[in-house]
């Protein structure tokens, strides 16, 4: 285990009055790290409130923790923040029980709002609460691991929404226990006006209200809802309950009955020493979605000990007086918790993190070793043990006060306040009773090959892919010398699939490939060639997507099929001959929305011109960016089909062409198809990238017949962002200060051919801002790529093409309003 960055305020800060507090942490699917803090992080303001004695709500960026961005701000401590599975909504609970619900504005980090909130708990502290599971669900077949087949390897879960409306849909909302021995259930609900209310219902665990100190939340298959509870008390039972939730024409209703419950080992086995300090710590499900597994953790502050149940059904034979004669040797099913094994710690637990990973065990197996399942566990003592999930034995031992060394501020002795394992499980988040923020890399000590084995990392990256998770925790487990291997058993995997699976994951496969090349420096250029591919193949769906035969009566092929036809089976390289070889009238497109899209016609021609100019670099120099685009049969075709269908709409709608500097009479579009044909032919039956004189000689002479438009234009470049993945050591950071090199402004280009500007450039479409935007202008929180919060898209396919890239950045960042001043 090792630690990738801490964060913490800055050590010049005058630090007088410090509050002791229990800070808490949540991650999202989205790797956006939400905690609590009894200080308000702000760098201009060396102060704490002291007065208003307020709490706060952050959330960061994993890959930028030191810009922490203000969410909400509490009277009362706040003990629960939950992430909803989309990432973008936050249930905040504080001590008192009020649960306020916070959602992104616009799908923007930085700006938040309040939808709803219920204090239907009147005063009780929730022990424990999470969101209802939407029946959403991937698993990874253990034993078809190995296979290039997506459909044999993911396999969608059989489950059941914890809650359904009318219709079977699942209705949105979260369950809380509180400390009373309550359950409540609160739904969502949305109006006409887009006015989110909560509906809320509860009920009584067991038949008596008693005391609850810890509690966890699971959910099996068929939608029930599994809860187990304990006082803390040794001596006492660990409860387990079952819920069913329905909604009726009357309202909610909700359904408990007792479930199988057990005592604890501390209790039961005399071999344990039961101190009169020894109490239930911590009770979890192994996940939220397999109850079948329970961590139990005993102790008192010196000795803790860590105890593993499992339910398993047996089959018991019926004494003979309950026997029939029509049914002798009847047998009943019946369940039971066995205990797994135990683990003794020198400390007290704090807290304990689960890895989410959804593996799909065979029969009653448990998940293999291999997938680097595991526990991580957070002592009293200022340690963080790292603990195997199946035989739960410690790993290593990490101790966060050795950490804080490296802040030149004099610290008290700190010890996790709240852990969380990312989705894959190949990291860490953490944060301490001081208030530090940490980031710690997973590997297994007993075999450091296993866990950066190539196989393992593709699954994860290839189950983000398929189930839309966010994959930068993946890339902590990846070092520069295996990328290689990664990328090309990624990409072979994915040639496998169906043509129809490739072009609806294309998109998120480019994006991880690209993301896999920026964890090495040498390996820029080839992230850059992937973006453009992106946003190639993007445009090229946006535009066939605009195709309309004139009649759907006797049509065998969509007029895009026509086009594919057209341009794969015939040899022909002059433009003006394929044009008139069509039907004109099943490729017209109305005029308004030729004129709306012409900002991605110009930046096709742009990148095409581009490419063909610097195709005599290629040869000599086979880093230069485009060299792997040039030599890509497909994106060529690609191109070709754009530039015909560009050909043919410019003689419907002559403003929608795309425009040339030009110093000589000649015919900018036929003569770049002309050349983007001849580079097809020579490569496109598998043939070596070696042109004739004649091909090399036009391209040379392109700069001279027209302006090529400079790099920065035509290809997605980034900023000098820190590369945090990629660390070899442990780096230090404060908040609200950034690090050296990671400035927005001016961008420095990573690729060859990049230039120094100020001008902002609207990365999705393709426009220049200048260098003061009189719009308001989002910004991608890792790649530093920045686009208009609002454009002026009036066509249904300019404003398709907008919402593509609402939600994120090309790279799979997350989109925040720049220079916000909600940002510390």
């Amino acid at each position: 285990m090792e630690t990738i960055y801490t964060v913490s305020r800055s050590s010049d800060e005058k630090n007088t009055w410090n509050r002791p507090y229990h800070a808490v942490i949540s991650l999202s699917k989205r790797n956006i790290i939400a905690f609590s803090s009894a200080e308000k992080l702000d760098s201009k303001k060396s102060e704490i409130d002291e007065i208003s004695n307020q709490y706060y709500v952050y959330v960061c960026d994993a890959e930028q923790p030191w810009s922490p961005h203000q969410v909400a701000a509490c009277d009362i401590k706040v003990t629960k923040l939950i992430w909803d599975s989309s990432g973008t909504r936050l249930l905040v609970v504080d001590q008192s029980g009020l649960m306020k619900l916070w959602s992104m504005k616009e799908f923007l980090l930085n700006d938040w709002e309040c939808v709803a909130e219920t204090n239907c708990c009147e005063g009780e502290e929730i022990v424990t609460a999470t969101w209802l599971h939407t029946g959403l669900m991937i698993n990874l077949h253990s034993e078809k691991r190995d296979s290039a087949l997506y459909s044999d390897k993911y396999i969608r879960a059989k489950f059941n929404p914890s809650l359904r409306s009318f219709g079977s849909t699942p209705m949105e909302g979260w369950v809380a226990v509180s400390s009373t021995n309550m359950v409540y259930l609160c739904v969502l609900k949305k109006s006409n006006d887009n006015t989110i209310t909560v509906v809320t219902e509860q009920c009584m665990l067991g038949i008596m209200r008693d005391f609850v100190a810890t509690a966890d939340i699971g959910f099996d298959p068929s939608g029930t809802i599994h809860v187990t509870t304990s006082d803390s008390s040794t001596k006492s039972s660990i409860q387990c309950y079952q819920l069913s939730l329905s909604m009726t024409e009357s309202g909610l209703q909700m359904h408990c009955t007792s479930d199988i419950s057990l005592f604890s080992q501390l209790h039961t086995n005399p071999l344990l020493t039961e101190n009169p300090d020894s109490r239930v710590m911590l009770v979890k499900f192994g996940s939220h979605t397999n109850p079948s597994l329970l961590y139990i953790c005993t102790g008192d502050k010196n000795m803790s000990y860590i105890e593993v149940w499992s339910m398993k059904t047996q089959n018991h034979v019926l004494h003979r007086f309950f026997q029939t004669a029509n049914t002798p040797d009847t047998n009943l099913r019946m369940s039971k918790w066995r205990h797994s094994g135990s683990l003794t710690i020198n400390s007290a637990i704090i807290t304990l993190a689960l890895s989410e990973f959804p593996i799909m065990p065979v029969g009653n197996e448990t998940p293999p070793i291999s997938m680097d399942q595991h526990i991580a566990v957070g002592c009293s003592d200022g340690s963080v043990k790292l603990c195997n999930k199946l035989q739960v034995v410690a790993e290593m031992k990490c101790d966060t006060k050795t950490v804080v060394k490296g802040n030149k501020k004099q610290r008290s002795a700190a010890y996790p306040s709240s852990l969380v394992q990312t989705f894959s499980g190949c990291g860490l988040v953490m944060i301490d009773t001081n208030n530090t923020l940490y980031m710690l890399r997973i590997v297994n000590m007993k075999n450091p090959a296993l866990q950066t084995l190539p196989l393992n990392i593709v699954t994860k990256l290839e189950l983000a892919i398929v189930g839309g998770y966010d994959w930068w925790d993946v890339l902590l487990a990846v070092t520069p010398s295996i990328i290689e291997a990664v990328v090309q058993r990624l990409t072979d995997n994915f040639h496998k699939q169906p043509a129809s699976v490739q072009d609806i994951l294309l998109t998120r496969f480019l994006a991880v490939k690209a993301s896999l090349y920026q964890c090495s420096s040498s390996s820029q250029q080839k992230a850059s060639d992937c973006y453009c591919k992106m946003v190639l193949t993007t445009i090229h769906m946006a535009f066939r997507s605009m195709l309309r035969p004139k009649s759907l009566a006797g049509v065998d092929k969509t007029p895009a099929e026509q086009l594919t036809n057209a341009c794969s089976k015939t040899t022909e390289i002059e433009i003006d001959k394929i044009v008139v070889t069509l039907e004109s009238t099943d490729f017209v497109v109305e005029p308004g929305t030729l004129i709306s899209l012409q900002h991605l016609i110009q930046w096709v021609a742009d990148f095409t011109l581009y490419l063909l100019s610097s195709v005599p670099l290629y040869q000599n120099y086979s880093l230069y960016p485009g060299s792997t685009i040039v030599q890509d049969a497909n994106c060529l075709m690609m191109i070709r089909e754009m530039l015909i269908l560009i050909k043919m709409w410019g003689l419907v709608c002559h403003s929608c062409l795309p425009e040339f500097t030009l110093s000589s009479k000649v015919d900018c579009l036929s003569r770049l198809f002309h050349l983007t044909s001849r580079l097809w032919l020579s490569i496109k039956d598998g043939g070596s990238f070696d042109l004739d004189e004649s091909v090399m000689d036009e391209c040379c002479l392109l700069p001279s017949q027209a302006v090529i438009p400079p790099v920065d234009i035509v290809l997605p470049t980034t900023k000098n962002h820190l590369n945090i993945t990629s660390c070899k050591q442990t780096e230090y950071f404060s908040f609200g200060d950034a690090p050296r090199g990671t400035d927005t402004s001016p961008w420095y280009s990573l690729i060859e051919g990049g230039s120094v500007t100020k001008q902002k450039r609207d990365i999705i479409r393709q426009i220049s801002l200048g260098v003061r935007p009189p719009q308001c202008v989002k910004q991608c929180s890792r790649c530093g790529s920045q686009a208009l919060l609002k454009g002026n898209a009036k066509s249904m396919a300019s404003k398709s093409w907008d919402q593509r890239w609402v939600k994120m950045c090309y790279c799979g960042g997350h989109w925040m309003l720049s220079n916000s001043k909600q940002s510390v």
